[in-house]
């Protein structure tokens, strides 16, 4: 029998460490816990109700800490994580496991960030932010990132310095892919963007799209943009948003699941 956990048999194990490490969605949202003052006056981490990630510590920065959820919401606001009907439906994962001993560290060190992609929208830090707080060592595991875009915010604007984060983790880290989202709301938003009416709206569509052509080339990751399906609305300014963002961005581009650009090339019903 049994008498302690390092007594199961592996394939127990592994299936345990699946089941506390990978998030059941595939995807994880790290939101960023707000230090508080200590009474001695430098900032200090505001303790969870259970375990939370952090960071390796760095003397020349403020480490952050964050609530990594597997179920993202629209809106999420830390301060109100004590509910448990609110935990319940916003289920997180913690990363306490792994530094229980040496042998469970090794045996899990490459689960978290080989299966869960990290996924970013106008609700949690940004991808900037977020892998600076981390520091190098975390940051550099982190191997899929998606990124939900909106034509009114700060991702937007730093696109082009996001791609040169994210390929620096893939020159010197762990890095891989990173997928651009656009929900139907904000694809509509874009194409009105690209009628250029007013100008003002005109240039944020080329500011992106030359934060697409001038964020780092020689990165080595797989590129995708994912755009709603809109069965039955795509129309000709639709088209030729997506060929604009494909030809700007690479990789691949897909109508919902249907494969729509591929290395610069459309690809028609029946090509794949």
């Amino acid at each position: 029998m049994p008498t302690s956990f390092l007594d199961l048999p592996r394939e127990l194990r592994d299936e345990i460490y699946a089941c506390a490490l990978i998030s059941p969605s595939g995807v994880i949202s790290p939101h960023l816990i707000q230090p508080r003052i200590s009474k001695a006056g430098s900032p200090k981490a505001s303790p969870p109700p259970s375990s939370t990630t952090s960071s390796s510590s760095s003397s020349s920065q403020l480490i952050g800490r964050f609530r990594l959820y597997t179920n993202p919401p629209k809106s999420c606001p830390i301060r109100e994580f004590e509910s448990g009907t609110w935990r319940d439906k916003h289920p997180y994962i913690s990363l306490s496991l792994p530094r229980t001993c040496r042998q469970v560290y090794e045996e899990t060190q490459s689960l978290f960030w080989e299966f869960n992609t990290f996924y970013f929208s106008n609700t949690n830090a940004g991808v900037i932010r977020t892998m600076k707080m981390m520091g190098q060592v975390s940051s550099r595991l982190i191997t899929s990132v998606t990124i939900e875009m909106d034509c009114f915010t700060e991702s937007t604007r730093v696109i082009s310095k996001t791609l040169n984060v994210l390929a620096s983790r893939a020159r010197y880290g762990h890095f891989r892919r990173l997928t651009l989202v656009w929900d139907e709301d904000q694809f509509k938003r874009l194409m009105d963007l690209a009628r250029q009416i007013p100008m003002a709206r005109a240039r944020q569509y080329d500011e992106l799209l030359e934060g697409f052509r001038t964020g780092e080339s020689g990165g080595r990751f797989e590129r995708v943009i994912r755009l709603p399906e809109m069965v039955g609305q795509r129309g000709r300014e639709a088209e030729a948003c997506a060929r604009d963002l494909h030809f700007a961005f690479g990789g691949k581009l897909f109508w919902g699941d249907v494969l729509g650009w591929e290395s610069w090339k459309e690809v028609f019903p029946g090509e794949t």
